[in-house]
């Protein structure tokens, strides 16, 4: 209903059931995957990048959602791993919780003047990889607080005894959980000898979130967490005025 709202019209897409994103797709969504994709979803996402697409992908911690291989080579990194936030009550010392409220975001068209906080139920680490492609800039959108990191031992947050503990090899805090790549600047391929393209397009504008449940029918209502997505689906749609607070 907040999609169509902003005079959207939503379509399912099974990839398995066809060779291609269609061609006339403004932004292609994938939300909570649950499970890998099959080679030719795979290669259907990355051919619809390829020809500059735009995309907004939502991912969700201790899943094998097939995310974080599609956006590696587009310079962002999704980490295998669930963001643990510390907080400590008044007479009961510090806990440990995978709830992150966050409130701190770098400057970006997504978030002009956006001063307020959002909640991410369960969220793995989304920060600027090394292999940005060339001309494209990425931008780590929301961070965590100073007391939170990024846990690798995964399987011990969601086991039935819950442990967790800031370890050498863990992500200490701040940590991004959302980026945005933009390639609508970028050189569109360029010719070789033979006058065929020497490399693929990149991508048009993308925006990988580390947690899906920030949008489900119980969260899109907390706090800001509705104007934080709308502005990232008109951003990635090239609808900078439907930016707002």
């Amino acid at each position: 209903e907040a999609i169509q709202g902003e005079n959207l019209r939503l379509q399912q897409l099974v990839l398995a059931d066809r060779a291609a994103v269609p061609e006339d797709a403004a932004v292609l969504l994938m939300v909570g995957a649950q499970r890998g994709l099959l080679p030719q979803e795979r290669q259907a996402i990355a051919g619809y990048l390829s020809r500059g697409g735009n995309a907004v992908f939502l991912n969700q911690p201790n899943t094998d959602s097939g995310i974080a291989e599609i956006v590696a080579p587009l310079g962002i990194d999704v980490g295998d791993d669930v963001i643990i936030e510390k907080s400590v009550q008044l007479f009961q010392g510090p806990s440990y919780d995978a709830q992150s409220i966050v409130n701190s975001y770098s400057p970006h068209e997504i978030t002009r003047d956006f001063k307020k906080s959002t909640i991410f139920p369960t969220a793995t680490s989304v920060r600027k990889g090394k292999d940005v492609p060339d001309g494209c800039i990425v931008t780590e959108l929301a961070a965590t607080g100073k007391e939170s990191w990024a846990e690798k031992k995964v399987d011990l947050v969601f086991s039935t005894e819950p442990q967790a503990a800031l370890d050498a090899e863990d992500l200490a805090g701040p940590v991004a959980l959302a980026a945005a790549l933009d390639c609508t600047g970028a050189r569109k391929g360029e010719q070789n000898d033979a006058g065929d393209e020497a490399r693929a397009k990149p991508a048009g504008r993308v925006v990988v979130i580390g947690d899906a449940d920030f949008v489900n029918n119980a969260n899109i209502r907390q706090l800001f967490n509705r104007d934080f997505f709308l502005n990232i689906l008109n951003w990635t749609l090239g609808e900078e005025d439907g930016v707002t607070i």
